[in-house]
């Protein structure tokens, strides 16, 4: 399964089905469902629910029925006139059966003998009242096919146009006139042809034909050649970028990294790219291009500074995506989550003849102690991370046991959320090349591979465990920010928050309602501050903000609202905001008061005398983007900023307002005083 997971191969079509006259399904020639029940191997179910498990290419997978031997579209068009399709039947449960069995998303039809179109058409409508798609795989009979796929309708989604054998002369361009837009995907057969011949075969038709992709007949001759590389030579056909390099490692030597790589899938990669970046997430700096083996070395890294490295496939095609991000650091431990902390070391009991070389001594940082497990296969040492704790692996470490690295060679790294890994394992990374002696090899994680509460390292068959130190390293999804801040003037939003632990960029969220739904438009923002620019002046906003890591997107903040109060204000006096005259400074109405005082004290400053001081008082609009000040000045030349206090009796003031009040004592001969209130934004 492994190998199908990690051969580029999208769509596994099982092969193939036979049907018997009382409705049994055989797969080959094993019984696999009779009277509605599974009856087949019990662990096949797992082992086909592995092949969508990541890190897979596989997406899709389908069950032949037919085939050039038994004729079973005779035998289902004998079910059906006996008992039809309906729910009840026992050709219907057992297809409810296979498909629970199998995760099957689709039924391939190969009927190569009964070409009858009613019963074809009917079986195939049952088949998608129970949730599976249907494709054909014809070779010959143009008019048959053509007929069941226009009855059917959008039933079927794929055609797979046999190339080889009895149709070895068909061409996908006169099938792709047949199925009212419907594209074959072309099939050859790889015992006998090449893995430049299906290259050349496949280029050529999506060239003139345009065809979807096409297939490969049949897995058993290509699992002893190189199932990949015929994958690769298919996709060469629709012409794609390499896929990601995998395997991507480091070890580090004073000031020296030493990257290695798995090649991609294919044969067809004419070099790679090396990228280095001081920012988790880049942006990254090619180092090297046009590098032609898997390794490569970095003589330029600085004590102290973390790197972030990725590499790139590139063929004739242009420049595959990123690997999976490698992180290396000087101080791994403090500079990266490491996950061991806090978490309960588990794995196989007890050690090689008792001597107490147990599974705690990989989690003891000591790389000259080491794990010596009790028996050749299966020992495996590992960590829980405790109830409820969820992490995403982002860099694994091990160093093994001096003299024995080779015997890591195919052990793997796993991540359940199951305790004792009996199901749900995830492989995070497998060891494929000898590590050396005595320092730490350092892995890139890809990142969407889950979230796990247990982690381990399972040692290959025969190798005792034999792993010095293991450590893991890794992230939960973040925090929504807290102390989100906005405040808008002119047509800005300005937002402020706080940093969020582990956080590496964050989305900037805005809507036109509250509650949502809300529009990034601030992706990947980096700083704790963003200015949202070009907005309407007179418009409220809300806006939530989000942060993101290794392990993905966290919760959306708590709402903040923007609204700019006095572009609100000049909309209701019957201003246009940004007009002429319209400035704070400025005066719309031609009064010769400035528009900012007339908003912030509608009704202006008031003296009220008294005997022995007066008492002056104002109403002030509310507004965090602007400062009100009180000033006096006895010459109307030279002015004093003076305290200007909330009233201690606020009735009868609006709402958004607020009573300012303060008490000038009158003493004799001292000059008269001119008051001012200045409104600043």
């Amino acid at each position: 399964m492994d190998a199908v997971r990690a051969s580029g191969y999208t769509t596994v079509i099982l092969w193939t089905l036979h049907i018997n006259s009382n409705a049994d399904l055989i797969f080959d020639s094993p019984l696999l469902v009779s009277n509605g029940v599974y009856v087949g191997a019990s662990t096949w179910p797992a082992q086909l629910a592995t092949l969508k498990q990541a890190p897979t290419s596989v997406n899709r997978i389908e069950v032949c029925v037919g085939s050039a031997g038994p004729n079973d579209f005779a035998t289902i068009k004998t079910l059906i006139a006996q008992s039809g399709t309906g729910s009840g039947t026992t050709l219907y449960k057992n297809f409810v059966a296979l498909k629970a069995a199998t995760g099957a998303d689709a039924i391939d039809f190969d009927d190569e003998q009964e070409y009858d179109v009613t019963s074809m058409v009917q079986f195939a409508q049952m088949l998608s009242t129970i949730g599976y798609k249907v494709t054909l795989c014809p070779y010959t009979n143009t008019s048959f096919w053509q007929t069941v796929k226009s009855q059917l309708g959008s039933i079927v989604d794929r055609v797979y146009l046999q190339c080889y054998e009895g149709g070895a002369g068909n061409n996908p361009a006169t099938w792709n006139t047949l199925f009212g837009g419907l594209k074959v995907m072309p099939g050859l057969e790889s015992p006998n042809s090449t893995f430049a011949q299906v290259q050349s075969k496949m280029s050529s038709w999506e060239s003139v034909n345009g065809v979807p992709g096409g297939f490969m007949w049949y897995y058993d001759s290509m699992a002893t050649l190189d199932m990949p590389k015929y994958a690769q030579a298919i996709l060469y056909g629709p012409t794609v970028l390499p896929p990601p390099v995998g395997g991507l490692t480091a070890t580090v030597t004073g000031n020296s990294t030493t990257l290695n790589w798995n090649a991609p899938v294919g044969s067809y990669i004419t070099g790679y790219k090396v990228k280095r970046a001081t920012v988790s997430g880049g942006p990254y700096t090619t180092l090297a291009a046009n590098v032609t083996s898997t390794t490569y070395q970095d003589n330029t890294i600085t004590a102290g500074t973390t790197y972030y490295y990725v590499v790139t496939a590139v063929d004739s095609i242009g420049e595959g995506p990123n690997s999976a991000q490698l992180v290396v650091s000087e101080s791994y431990d403090t500079a990266l989550p490491l996950l061991t902390p806090g978490s309960t070391v588990i794995g196989t009991p007890g050690s090689w003849n008792n001597v107490g070389d147990t599974v705690v001594k990989a989690f003891d940082n000591d790389i000259s102690t080491f794990f010596n497990g009790p028996v050749a296969d299966g020992d495996w040492t590992g960590l829980d991370l405790g109830n409820g704790s969820l992490k995403v692996v982002t860099s694994i470490r091990y160093c093994p046991r001096a003299t024995l690295a080779s015997r890591m060679v195919g052990g793997v790294f796993q991540g359940s959320n199951t305790a004792d890994f009996s199901s749900g394992n995830a492989t995070l990374f497998t060891v494929t090349a000898t590590p050396p002696d005595n320092i730490y090899t350092t892995a890139a994680i890809s990142t969407n591979l889950g979230s796990y509460r247990y982690l381990r390292y399972l040692a290959p068959l025969g190798a005792w465990g034999n792993v010095s130190e293991v450590k893991f390293y890794g992230v939960s999804i973040p925090a929504a920010p807290a102390g989100v801040t906005v405040a808008m003037k002119d047509g800005t939003g300005s937002l402020n928050w706080n940093a969020v632990a582990t956080a590496l960029k964050y989305n900037v969220k805005r809507a036109t309602a509250s509650g949502g739904p809300y529009t990034t438009v601030g992706p990947n923002v980096t700083s704790l501050s963003f200015q949202d620019t070009g907005l309407t002046a007179a418009t409220t906003y809300y806006y939530v903000i989000s942060a993101i890591n290794e392990a993905g997107e966290g919760a959306n903040s708590t709402q903040v609202t923007a609204i700019d109060a006095y572009s609100q204000w000049l909309v209701q006096k019957g201003f246009t905001p940004g007009a002429a005259n319209t400035g704070f400074g400025q005066d719309a109405n031609h009064n010769g008061i400035s528009n900012g005082v007339e908003y912030m004290v509608p009704a202006g400053l008031g003296v009220v005398p008294g005997a022995s001081n007066s008492t002056i008082m104002a109403i002030v609009r509310q507004d965090a983007q602007v400062t009100a000040t009180l000033g006096y000045s006895t010459d109307l030349a030279s002015w004093t900023q003076v305290s200007f206090p909330a009233a201690a009796d606020q009735s009868g003031v609006p709402a958004g307002f607020v009573r300012l009040q303060l008490q000038d004592p009158m003493s004799p001969g001292v000059p008269k005083k001119f008051y001012r209130i200045k409104a600043t934004r």
